[in-house]
């Protein structure tokens, strides 16, 4: 595991947390693609400002725990699950995650996110 891209994927997850706008952006390249777990993509630090503007104006994340996580060196990519929980549009909500977040010059230059239900269940 590179410490490094650890503790530049802790800013940005914490970044949200604190609603500190350029902690963010300044894990991100300027070339940097999001896409998020339910389809919205965003393109470069422009649109993510635009992006996280608005979603700080509606909402606020209460927790983004990760609970487990990997790392590729060969391929600089950081994968983790995670436990997100947040307050958007005075409504709550809460999922399970996983992000696969690319890095170049230690940078992140791609984050895929998937989501999953927070509730798991066990038929049998």
């Amino acid at each position: 595991m590179n410490a490094t891209h650890k503790q530049i994927v802790e800013a940005y997850f914490t970044g949200w947390i604190s609603q500190n706008k350029q902690q963010i952006l300044d894990t991100l390249r300027e070339d940097v693609y999001i896409e998020e777990c339910y389809g919205p993509c965003y393109s470069g630090k422009k649109q993510i400002t635009t992006w996280l503007d608005n979603w700080f104006k509606r909402g606020e994340v209460l927790s983004w725990n990760i609970t487990e996580e990997w790392f590729d060196q060969k391929k600089d990519t950081y994968m983790c699950k995670w436990q997100f929980e947040c307050l958007y549009k005075e409504e709550k909500g809460r999922f399970d995650g996983m992000s696969i977040i690319i890095f170049a010059n230690n940078q992140i230059k791609t984050i895929e996110e998937f989501q999953t239900t927070a509730k798991h269940e066990y038929p049998y």
